[in-house]
């Protein structure tokens, strides 16, 4: 594992880099070594302001040889180590706590980071499920090269369909045009909206879904590819799993440190607050990511309060005494707006800011057209979502 991806960083990047991985490691294991429990946070937090701070975006073109491709890649591989850093950190510490020894080595470690099938295309696997995996290893059989090739095989296909998708649909192009949407009726503009998360979805299923065919080969457990979209109307349950490494590594790494100490609402806003600005120095912080992050923020906080609602004692009566049918359109007619709030704060992200204030002012702002159109299908979808996900 270590030699395999260490030749991969040389031969797609450069020994250059390698070296820099190698040291990156280095130092969070010497950070995790000092036992200062906040150390691994803020060298992972430091290590996200500088790999997205514009007076370091120079010297990583320049290290690349302004090779745009390699500098994605170096940005992406970069931002994967050191959430696994985070994580190696974490649970060694939480081991000795537990143990008063240590169980694992330098070599374990070392295969963690390099593991190929996550090490450019994620998703987030912690480090504890790792040693786990690698602890219980059976031998080689042909049914283990057969299931994953049976697995390979549908991903090869949803990889063809994205292609021949973007070939005739060019929603991700747009943003660098945002001048056209001016010629888009309500009805093509609602369909680009709704074309930028779907094409979204299957390059993540594709990448995520080859990461853990890949992985189960070697019977390494890794979270699975997101769920479809087009089924999921709760901003709360997307975050959920979409990305669903992301969201345990958050969950494990920040949300739960500060909720089970602190149980309460205001605490659990605040997780959630420092969760979603971890997500947002994460990819990089610009006004674009900030709105993206906002709006979600506030999405899910909505969500939270009312589930808390919901479960407070005369709401609880009132709901028991109303027909599961009418309750449920009544969630629908709740959460139609804030899934539309979703959908847009997701165009932010999808595409650009220029594109997301379009969204806003021709779509959210539009009363009584488009607007009462769109909540209406908003509504329809919240209706199937919850009927589903019931």
């Amino acid at each position: 594992m270590i030699v395999y991806g260490s030749f991969t960083i040389n031969c797609v990047l450069s020994p250059f880099v390698l070296l820099i991985f190698w040291l990156n490691i280095l130092i969070a294991f010497c950070a995790h070594l000092s036992g200062i429990y906040l150390l691994p946070y803020l060298l992972c937090i430091g290590s996200f302001g500088i790999l997205h701070g514009p007076q370091y975006i120079d010297i990583k073109r320049s290290l690349l040889d302004y090779d745009l491709q390699k500098v994605f890649l170096f940005d992406v591989l970069f931002a994967w180590l050191n959430a696994k850093c985070l994580s190696f950190s974490c649970d060694r510490n939480e081991a000795l706590k537990k143990s008063k020894h240590d169980s694992t080595n330098i070599l374990m470690i070392l295969a963690y980071c390099m593991y190929f099938p996550t090490l450019f295309t994620g998703p987030i696997h912690q480090f504890h499920s790792f040693l786990e995996n690698m602890r219980s290893h059976s031998k080689y059989s042909i049914d283990r090269t057969v299931d994953c090739l049976f697995k390979l095989i549908p991903m090869a296909g949803y990889a063809i369909l994205y292609e021949v998708l973007t070939h005739y649909l060019f929603s991700s192009a747009v943003q660098f045009y945002p001048e056209l949407t001016n010629m888009f009726d309500s009805w093509t503009l609602c369909g680009l909206g709704y074309c930028l998360p779907v094409l979204f979805h299957i390059k993540y299923y594709v990448l995520y879904g080859t990461a853990k065919a890949l992985a189960e080969f070697d019977e390494i457990k890794i979270p699975p590819p997101p769920k479809c979209v087009s089924r999921i109307h709760s901003s709360t349950y997307l975050w959920r799993h979409f990305d669903r490494g992301l969201h345990l590594w958050l969950s494990r790494y920040f949300y739960k440190p500060i909720v089970l100490k602190y149980p309460s609402l205001f605490m659990n806003v605040l997780a959630t607050f420092v969760s979603f600005f971890c997500v947002c120095l994460w990819h990089g912080m610009d006004k674009t990511i900030i709105a993206w992050c906002c709006l979600n923020f506030f999405c899910v906080v909505f969500e939270k309060v009312g589930h808390q609602l919901r479960t407070s004692g005369k709401v609880s009566e009132l709901e028991g005494s109303i027909s599961p049918n009418v309750m449920r359109r009544i969630r629908s007619t709740i959460a139609a707006p804030f899934f539309l709030l979703m959908i847009i704060s997701n165009i932010f992200f999808l595409s650009n800011y220029e594109l997301g204030k379009i969204f806003v002012e021709r779509v959210l702002f539009s009363f009584p057209l488009p607007l009462v159109n769109v909540l209406l299908i908003m509504y329809c979808g919240c209706d199937v979502s919850i009927r589903l996900l019931e």
